[in-house]
Order: structure tokens, then sequence, then C-alpha cells
């Protein structure tokens, strides 16, 4: 963990680093960012009801590809002994609610409900399993490219095993 190994300073640095490679993809495909948590981002498309969700899902899915693999092309022009910066991208198809939550003189704007916690759940599945990118069954579904089932897992609060799915190698 690079906060036990360098200054705070320093971590502030690489993560805004970090950001500057995967907020720019999210907006240029029309998300919008609406959380950090600590090295983690929060984004969301919406979707036009007559597409059920399909281009929403591409836009998300370029999104993260795209923010991966600048995050890759940062990796390589490293010099030796700098931080290497990884990510995992956990997507999601699904419905929230949303608005300003808190007390009184602390508000933030967030999404809360079922899907948002299975997309958390999900992006655990990323350091466990070693896989950058992984999907839901439900976002899969809106995609018109193919995609690999990587298992199905037991994820906390939910009563049955969600099967999780990525890009083929070829494809990410």
């Amino acid at each position: 963990m690079l906060t036990n190994i360098l200054s705070p300073r320093a971590v502030i640095r690489l993560l805004n680093e970090y950001f500057d490679r995967v907020f720019p993809p999210i907006h240029e495909q029309g998300g919008e960012v609406l959380e950090i948590m600590g090295d983690g981002v929060l984004a969301i498309f919406r979707h036009e009801a007559r597409d059920g969700g399909r281009a929403a899902c591409r836009a998300a899915l370029e999104a993260a590809r795209r923010a991966l693999g600048a995050l890759a092309e940062r990796n390589r022009m490293l010099p030796d002994g700098g931080a290497v910066l990884q990510a995992g991208a956990a997507l999601h198809y699904g419905t929230v609610s949303y608005g300003n939550i808190g007390a009184g003189d602390r508000l933030d704007f967030t999404v809360i409900g079922a899907d948002v916690n299975l997309t958390s759940r999900i992006e655990h599945f990323n350091r466990e399993l070693g896989r950058t990118l992984i999907m839901s069954q439900a976002f899969a579904e809106q995609l018109d490219c193919p995609v690999w089932e990587i298992g199905h897992y037991e994820l906390r609060g939910f009563t049955k095993r969600q099967p999780l799915f990525e890009l083929p190698p070829d494809e990410s």
C-alpha cells in the first residue's frame, strides 16, 4: 500500500495523476463522476429510454477501457522504481436513487440502492481475481460484443450467486 511507504504529499500527487487519467475518458463518453472514495471513483452513465441502456453501457465500457489504457501507458513510461498505478473497473447496469444525502451542514450528492451495492461488491473481485475489468450479467447483456463468463460468485448482501464477466483477451 503506497500510503505506508510514501509521504502524504507524494500520495496526493499520485492520486491526482491517477484521476487525471481516469476522469477524462469518463467525461468524454458522457459519464458523470459522482464521488471520489479514496482511490476509487463512482461514475454513472445515464441512458435514453429508447435504447434500453445499450448506449450507456457501451459508453461506460469504452470509458473504462480508455482509462485502463491511459494508466497502462503511464506505467510503461515510468522510470525504474516509479510507483505503478493500478485500477480495476466494475461495470453494472441497473437502477439507482440519487440526491443530496447527509445532515444539515454536510450534504453529498450521491446514488444509493441495491445496484450500487452490487457494483461495489463486484469491484472487490478485481483484486481478488486479478482482473482489471469485470462486468455484471445485467451489463454484459446490454453489449453487442463477445464477453466471457469468469464464474458465479457469492457477493456479500446478495442471496443468489452472481455470474461475472470480462472481455476476451483480444477485446480488452
